[in-house]
């Protein structure tokens, strides 16, 4: 059956026509040579009856597929993530981008005009008259990732008298892609583990809930003596905790409270460094402590030497190379090594990329960067493409 204990399976073209042989053959008392196709009826409607019989197996398996979340894409995984109170994170738009402005002095430019750069179009946001250094404000049209080099020329869409150019001259918030579905499973798991309270899984999905909490590294000795845990040494019955990047007085407080909500009772705070200290008042009105760390960013030199399909240049691709690297050392978590084959990965997907080698920190080409627990790693200056 194709529906079992080990789940759907579907047969192939070639057996689903060898069963409807086998039955006309039974069913006749006769026997079909199934290597003709030519003249014989009975194995060409046999082949024709195959091909349908797979498709729509192809379609009963899509449906089945669609009903897991490690197989489920696009709505269909919204709809079961959001079974459990998870839903993706929409686009958001690049805004906040300054362009300096010429033309003849006191001409307006209204919010609602547009520009355009790179195939992107962008509204303004905030006007002002040319003359006197002023710029404009603007705001991409449509919401993602979209990227406006500085110092570039944009073209002007709406026309205004007395307005020469547009040039770029730099962007406050570059917007976000919409979450992907790899992501958006990662957001699920973290969820889950956040319902289990105790748990170094569920503090540490708390502190990557908060916004302002990009990477985050939890660890704790769960017995009653001194015991030296993933390379740190810890007293009984504690935790210790590491967050990334540095955080402002009210951040602070607020990650201790989370910490203290969500930590076993009778659990103390033992970082090595103790970066902060903060003061949660407890149920009773009493005063808890709560002691942690923040992880340290290094930075590491990152050359990259690319292969080239025939046909393109280095500078097809050099742009996105980079912008796409930097991605990859933005996602990295607190004690998470920058792996060659993930970077493989990620240049791997340009167009006109045949292959590339990685330098990272100096090192031999293609070796991976392992940090230490409580170091994130990032990248040093630029990223050298050659």
């Amino acid at each position: 059956m194709p529906l079992s204990a080990a789940g759907y399976t579907i047969p192939t073209e070639d057996e689903t026509f060898e069963t409807i042989v086998s039955d006309f053959e039974s069913q006749t008392n006769t026997t079909v040579d199934r290597a003709r196709t030519d003249d014989q009826i009975v194995t060409a409607y046999a082949k024709v009856l195959a091909n349908v019989i797979r498709k729509r197996d192809e379609e009963r398996l899509a449906v089945y597929n669609a009903g897991s979340v490690n197989s489920a894409t696009g709505r269909r995984l919204e709809d079961l993530v959001g079974i459990v109170g998870v839903y993706p994170k929409a686009a958001t738009y690049t805004t906040d981008v300054a362009v300096a402005v010429t033309g003849t002095t006191g001409t307006v430019i209204p919010a609602g005009t547009l520009l355009e750069q790179g195939g992107n179009r962008y509204r303004v946001t905030d006007g002002n008259n040319i003359g006197g250094g002023n710029t404009i404000k603007i705001q991409a049209v449509e919401a993602g990732a979209i990227v406006l080099p500085v110092s570039t020329l944009m073209t002007i869409v709406t026309p205004i008298a007395g307005w020469d150019t547009a040039t770029s001259s730099g962007v406050t918030n570059t917007g976000d892609a919409r979450e992907t579905d790899q992501e958006l499973r990662a957001r699920r798991l973290n969820s889950l583990a956040a319902t289990g309270a105790g748990s170094t899984a569920s503090i540490r999905a708390a502190l990557l809930a908060l916004s302002y909490v990009t990477a985050a590294v939890v660890i704790a000795n769960q017995s009653a003596v001194p015991a030296t845990v993933q390379g740190v040494l810890l007293n009984g019955n504690s935790l210790a905790i590491w967050v990334y990047p540095a955080l402002t007085t009210a951040q602070q407080a607020a990650v201790g409270e989370t910490i203290w909500r969500k930590s076993p009772a009778a659990t103390e705070f033992d970082p090595p460094a103790e970066t902060y200290t903060v003061n949660v008042t407890d149920k009773a009105g009493g005063t808890q402590v709560v002691k942690y760390d923040v992880a340290t960013a290094t930075a590491i030199a990152v050359a990259i030497k690319v292969y080239l399909a025939a046909g393109y240049a280095l500078a097809d691709v050099s742009t996105q190379v980079a912008t796409d690297v930097t991605a990859y050392f933005a996602a990295l978590d607190v004690g998470q090594a920058a792996r060659v084959m993930e970077l493989f990965t990620v240049v791997d997907k340009i167009d006109g990329i045949v292959g590339a080698d990685f330098y990272l920190n100096g090192a031999a080409k293609n070796v991976d960067y392992v940090t230490t627990l409580t170091q994130v790693a990032t990248i040093s200056g630029s990223i050298t493409i050659t």
